[in-house]
C-alpha cells in the first residue's frame, strides 16, 4: 500500500493464502496467512517501526500500521472496518479480509493458538480503541474522508465527480442550449407582471426593467428574445464555485434557488436535467418523488446525490398539493441541516449540499401545479421556459443517438471551463444569499398569476358591470357616481399635462372594495362571493400591490390602512 491509501490486488503469489496440506500426508498443521508454526524460525515480518513505548511490545506499534493503511471501524450492524480503494473510495471488509491485506501489503503476522495476540490482532483492537465511527454514507457536496459532523465521527464513504474542466470547443452544446433558452416575444416592453425577487425586500420596478433590458435582445431579422440562458449560466455557475471548492479543501458552503423547467413533451427538459445539469455538478443524481409525495420517510438516495432531480412527476393540482410542494423546495433550498433517516437505523442531522430542479410539460395543468408564487417562495425558485428545439446532430439510429451522446460528454468539460474562468454572474443579477436574484419568465408567470386568487379578483374588477341610469359601466365609473361613492371608496381622476382626464384611480378600504363587488347589482357578485369565502381581501391586494405594482399600492392614513386602484388601459 502506498502513502496515499492505496491497496494492492491479493494475488495467490503474495503473502495472505493459507499454507495447505498434501493430501492424506501428515505434515505442520494449517496456519492462518503470517503465522508461525511451531519449529518455525522466523516469520516474515514487514518493516516495523520502533515503539513509543506505550504498546505491549516496545518493537511494534498497531497505530502506525492502522493509520498508515488508514483503517476505520464501526461497530454497527452493517458495519465492519473501512478502508479506502485506489480512487478514493471507501469499502467495508470483514476481519479475514482485513488480515490477508495487513498480511500481504505490510508483512505483519497473526495470532498462533499458544499466542492468539499476533500484530494483526492488535492492529484490529488499536483501530477498535481509537479509530471508531459513527456512521458511514455518502454526503451531497461533502469529499471522501472521515469529518465530525456536530459531535458524530461521519465517513464519507464518496464525493462528486467533478469533470476535469478544460478549455476546449462546446459549439455544438451551446448552439443547443441557446435554442432550448432563447424565449420568443412579440416585442421588446417589459410586461407589468415581469418581476425579479430578492429575499425579504420588496418590488422594485428599477431592478426589473434592469434585468429586463440586460436579458432581452433582438435578432437580426428585428424579432425580440428573452435569454433565459444567462440565468441558467448563472445558477450553474455560483453551484459549481461552491463543489470545485470544497473538492480543493475549502470550507466553504452556499445554497441555490431551485430551477423549474417547463416546456413540451420531448422539448429537451430530461435532457437538459440529466446529460447537462447531473454532470456539471458532479454526476450523482437523487430522485426525491417519494420523499415528496410521502411514500416513504426514507431518504439515503437523496444525501448521496448533488442534483435532486423531479422529472415529469404526477404532481397536484390541489391547492393543499401546491402548497406541500412549496413546503418542500424551500426546505431543500433554504435550510443546510437535513434530517439523514436510512432504513433500519436512527436519523441524524447532516449538511448535504444539494441543488434541485423540477421539469414539467407547459400546458396548464402542469404549470397550475406549482407552488403559489408568494412571499417566502417566489424568492427561491427560478422559472424557465424551453422551446422545442432540432438537435443539432442525427439521432435516429442507434449510432446516431451514441455518437451525440458522446459529443455532448466531450464538450461538457470545456463548458465547465467556461463556466468558471470566462462566465461572470451579471451585476444586474447579482444580490442575495443565493448570489442572484430569482428569476420567472413572464409568460408563465402570467399563467400562474390569472389562474391565482390575486388574478381573479383583478379579472372581477376590470370585468365588473354596474347599471347606472340604464347604462353598463365599470368599476371606477360606478364608483364615482353618487350611488357608488355611498358603499365602495372614491374615485380621483388624474391630470394630463395637457389639461385632459387621465388615468380613473379608486381610493378606499378592502371592505368596501369587498362590500361593492358583492352587491347584487355587479355583474360579477356571484364569482366574487365565492372567492372571497376562501380568501381575504386584504391578503389578495397585498398581492396584487407586488403583481401589479403599476395598478395596485396601499398606503395608510391616522385611520386605517387603504388602497389605490388605477383603472386599466
Amino acid at each position: 500500500m502506498d502513502d496515499a491509501g492505496a491497496i494492492s490486488v491479493i494475488t495467490e503469489e503474495g503473502g495472505g493464502v493459507e499454507s495447505r496440506e498434501e493430501p492424506g500426508k501428515k505434515g505442520k498443521r494449517r496456519n492462518r496467512a503470517g503465522t508461525m508454526a511451531p519449529g518455525d524460525k522466523e516469520a516474515k515480518v514487514g518493516a516495523r517501526p520502533r515503539g513509543d513505548g506505550k504498546t505491549a511490545v516496545p518493537d511494534f506499534d498497531p497505530g502506525f500500521f492502522a493509520e498508515k493503511a488508514n483503517i476505520w471501524w464501526m461497530n454497527d450492524k452493517g458495519g465492519g472496518y473501512y478502508v479506502p480503494d485506489r480512487a478514493g473510495n471507501w469499502m467495508v471488509l470483514a476481519k479475514r479480509d482485513l488480515e490477508l491485506r495487513l498480511v500481504q501489503d505490510y508483512g505483519l503476522t497473526c495470532g498462533t493458538r499458544d499466542n492468539p495476540l499476533g500484530q494483526v490482532e492488535r492492529v484490529w483492537l488499536w483501530v477498535q480503541g481509537h479509530r471508531q465511527l459513527d456512521l458511514a454514507m455518502s454526503i451531497a457536496g461533502h469529499v471522501s474522508g472521515v469529518e465530525m459532523i456536530r459531535g458524530n465521527r461521519v465517513l464519507v464513504q464518496r464525493g462528486p465527480d467533478l469533470l476535469a474542466a478544460r478549455k476546449g470547443d462546446w459549439t455544438m452544446l451551446r448552439k443547443m442550449l441557446d435554442g432550448l433558452l432563447r424565449l420568443r416575444l412579440e416585442d421588446g416592453e417589459m410586461p407589468p407582471w415581469f418581476r425579479v425577487y430578492v429575499p425579504g425586500k420588496d418590488r422594485d420596478v428599477e431592478v426589473d426593467r434592469a434585468v429586463w433590458g440586460a436579458l432581452v435582445g433582438q435578432d437580426e431579422e428585428g424579432g425580440w428574445w428573452l435569454d433565459q440562458g444567462t440565468i441558467l449560466f448563472s445558477w450553474l455557475k455560483l453551484a459549481m464555485e461552491v463543489y470545485y471548492r470544497r473538492a480543493a479543501g475549502e470550507d466553504v458552503s452556499r445554497n441555490g434557488q431551485a430551477l423549474v423547467i417547463a416546456g413540451p413533451p420531448g422539448g429537451g427538459k430530461s435532457l437538459l436535467q440529466q446529460y447537462i445539469i447531473t454532470p456539471l455538478l458532479g454526476g450523482r443524481m437523487g430522485k426525491p418523488e417519494g420523499v415528496l409525495t410521502g411514500k416513504t420517510d426514507f431518504n439515503k438516495e437523496l444525501f448521496a446525490a448533488e442534483h435532486l432531480a423531479v422529472a415529469d412527476a404526477p404532481l397536484s393540482q390541489k391547492m393543499e398539493d401546491r402548497l406541500k410542494l412549496g413546503e418542500f423546495i424551500k426546505l431543500h433550498v433554504a435550510e443546510q441541516w437535513h434530517r439523514y433517516h436510512p432504513k433500519g437505523k436512527d436519523a441524524i442531522i447532516v449538511p448535504p449540499v444539494w441543488r434541485m430542479s423540477i421539469s414539467i410539460n407547459d400546458d396548464n395543468d402542469n404549470i397550475r401545479s406549482l407552488p403559489p408564487m408568494k412571499d417566502g417562495v417566489a424568492d427561491k425558485i427560478h422559472l424557465l421556459h424551453v422551446q422545442a428545439v432540432e438537435m443539432p446532430m442525427k439521432t435516429t439510429t442507434l449510432d446516431e443517438y451514441a455518437s451525440f451522446g458522446r459529443r455532448l460528454k466531450d464538450d461538457l468539460p470545456a463548458m465547465a471551463w467556461w463556466l468558471m474562468q470566462e462566465f461572470e454572474v451579471p451585476a444586474v443579477l447579482q444580490g442575495g444569499r443565493f448570489g442572484m436574484l430569482s428569476f420567472q419568465t413572464p409568460d408563465l408567470m402570467r399563467e400562474m398569476y390569472e389562474d391565482s386568487p390575486a388574478g381573479m379578483l383583478m379579472t372581477l374588477l376590470d370585468g365588473a358591470r354596474f347599471s347606472l341610469g340604464g347604462v353598463k359601466v365599470d368599476w371606477w365609473t360606478w364608483a364615482d357616481s353618487l350611488e357608488g361613492l355611498s358603499a365602495c371608496g372614491t374615485v380621483r381622476t388624474v391630470r394630463l399635462p395637457s389639461g385632459a382626464d387621465g388615468a380613473k384611480i379608486w381610493q378606499g378600504s378592502a371592505a368596501e372594495m369587498k362590500e361593492g363587488l358583492c352587491r347584487d347589482e355587479c355583474s360579477s357578485c356571484y364569482d366574487a362571493r365565492v372567492l372571497f369565502k376562501f380568501s381575504r381581501v386584504e391578503q389578495l391586494l397585498k398581492r396584487l400591490a407586488k403583481e401589479e405594482a403599476l395598478r395596485v399600492e396601499n398606503y395608510r392614513t391616522n385611520e386605517a390602512r387603504l388602497w389605490r386602484l388605477a383603472k386599466g388601459c
